[in-house]
């Protein structure tokens, strides 16, 4: 069911991207909706379970499992801030897709 509480059957494409977030690589499933326009991604707790990420919200800081002494604080970015930036399929990340589907993303 839609956020708008309508039932629709649509098609959602799959992959796998590594996301480097302070020197350490994060293999993250994404599901991708074609036909949605200006959405933003919000990453949840399967996403900080995998990176072993511990966040301490009260305290504004987060820091990974492994090293607990290395702190970082949180911070605000506006949307301006933020770039854009191309990428490549790996071989395989495409073999899931219909050649149309590849297409639009190469």
């Amino acid at each position: 069911m839609m956020a708008d509480g309508i039932r629709q059957t649509i098609t959602a494409l799959r992959t796998v991207v590594d996301l480097y977030i302070e020197g350490k690589v994060i293999p993250t499933e994404f599901l991708v909706l074609p036909e949605a326009k200006g959405n933003k991604t919000l990453l949840g707790l399967d996403f900080l379970n995998a990176a072993g990420i511990f966040l301490d919200v009260q305290g504004g800081k987060w820091h990974f499992s492994e090293n607990p002494r290395k702190q970082y604080k949180f911070f605000k970015k506006t949307l301006k801030d933020f770039s854009i930036s191309s990428f490549d399929l790996r071989e395989d990340e495409a073999k899931h897709l219909s050649r149309e589907q590849a297409k639009k993303l190469m």
